[in-house]
């Protein structure tokens, strides 16, 4: 009848932090509770094969989550979110441009390969040990073949977001 209907299949939180449970016990890791953590879970890490962060970014998609419902939200939380995507701030607003800031600086933690790798690459990859983190929404976590939930990985809020949560559809 000339209508397009969409029918949701999956609902994910995206606003997560898978770690390998074995690397933080290995590198005497906590989890981090605050943006600031990541600098001095680095420092841990500094030195060895091991990077912080595993991030995938040849989908341009996942440098968005990372950005505005990761670390956005967790700087400015859900209401100034919500003001700033149905157009109540402007773009230049200047929580938005620390934010930005902010994501720059946490870039500075990752994978020097994250250009080339996908989401599931940095998921294998914090699998396999060679880092401690991925922050990607809990789609990721069947992706972690052969490891348990609890025993080998967690999977947490990102940090300043435990209260939130953020979310897609995959709808067909």
């Amino acid at each position: 009848g000339g209508h397009m209907y969409a029918v949701p299949a999956t609902i994910h939180r995206t606003n997560t932090i898978l770690y390998n449970k074995n690397v933080f016990e290995a590198h005497g890791l906590t989890e981090p509770k605050s943006l600031a953590d990541f600098t001095t879970m680095a420092k841990k890490l500094a030195g060895t094969d091991v990077h912080l962060f595993a991030f995938g970014m040849r989908q341009p998609w996942n440098m968005a989550v990372f950005i505005f419902e990761e670390v956005l939200l967790a700087r400015e939380g859900p209401r100034f979110y919500e003001d700033y995507f149905y157009g109540k701030l402007s773009a230049d607003d200047p929580r938005m441009v620390r934010t930005l800031q902010a994501a720059l600086a946490l870039l500075e933690l990752v994978n020097p390969d994250d250009a080339q790798m996908s989401w599931f690459d940095a998921v294998t990859s914090v699998a396999k040990g060679r880092a401690a983190m991925t922050i990607i929404g809990d789609w990721a976590l069947p992706s972690a073949k052969g490891l348990k939930l609890g025993q080998d990985y967690v999977e947490i809020a990102f940090p300043g977001t435990k209260d939130v949560f953020a979310y897609n559809s995959d709808t067909f």
